[in-house]
């Protein structure tokens, strides 16, 4: 499956690996999001099992830590001894080494790592300057160029808004599956909740793009 449309060689235009690094870095962070005690931090290794389903991965890390569901905070807030981290569980990472395997970089890059708005842009600024091998000042005029194109910013609108309506499609349905099963499972429920795969998230969102007659060019 093809996470973007590419160009006629099949090579991803630099405008187009950066669309999905942030598409990448975004899932991680939407699905992938766990909740550490900063006294009992315990890294994932990455040494993982390449296994693949059809039906989502199990959401229970190997480490044992729980995951909790980025939108659903307010129903479970964080101490200020807690940490807000991406954790791709074990198996998940191997399926994104085995279907995107050019973002592997980035997986390695952003495994493990507090969540932030700069971290999040300094690990795929970083990303895609090491893929392209550019020098600095060339680099800089690249995403000058990229960050400057119409189409590329309603792209990124586009995905921006489908993001949000996850969001909050989300919280209803977890705040409605908690008023019907109580809090006390409610952990558990989200635990054993599926994670999709990136390609599975990024065709969600071609779906949904398509359905609201969304362009989705990027050159």
């Amino acid at each position: 499956m093809t996470s973007i449309t590419n160009t006629p060689s099949d090579i991803p235009s630099n405008a187009q690996l950066l669309a999905e690094a942030i598409r990448f870095e975004h899932w991680a962070r939407f699905h992938c999001l766990c909740e550490i005690d900063d006294n009992d931090a315990e890294p994932i290794h990455s040494d993982v099992l390449n296994k693949n389903t059809d039906e989502g991965i199990p959401n229970k890390h190997k480490t044992g830590k729980t995951k909790t569901k980025e939108n659903h905070t307010k129903k479970n807030p964080m101490s200020e001894a807690e940490t807000a981290i991406i954790q791709v569980p074990e198996i998940l990472f191997g399926v994104c080494k085995k279907e995107t395997p050019h973002l592997s970089a980035l997986l390695e890059r952003i495994q493990n790592t507090e969540i932030s708005m700069d971290s999040s842009r300094t690990h795929i600024l970083a990303f895609l300057q090491n893929t392209l091998n550019l020098e600095d000042h060339a680099f800089a005029q690249e995403i000058q160029k990229i960050g400057t194109s119409k189409k590329f910013m309603r792209y990124l609108d586009v995905f921006y808004t489908f993001v949000q309506e996850e969001a909050d499609l989300e919280e209803k349905e977890l705040t409605e599956k908690e008023a019907e099963i109580g809090a006390e499972a409610m952990a558990q429920y989200i635990e054993e909740a599926p994670i999709p795969t990136f390609c599975a998230w990024t065709e969600k969102f071609h779906q949904w793009a398509s359905q609201r007659n969304f362009r989705l060019e990027l050159e």
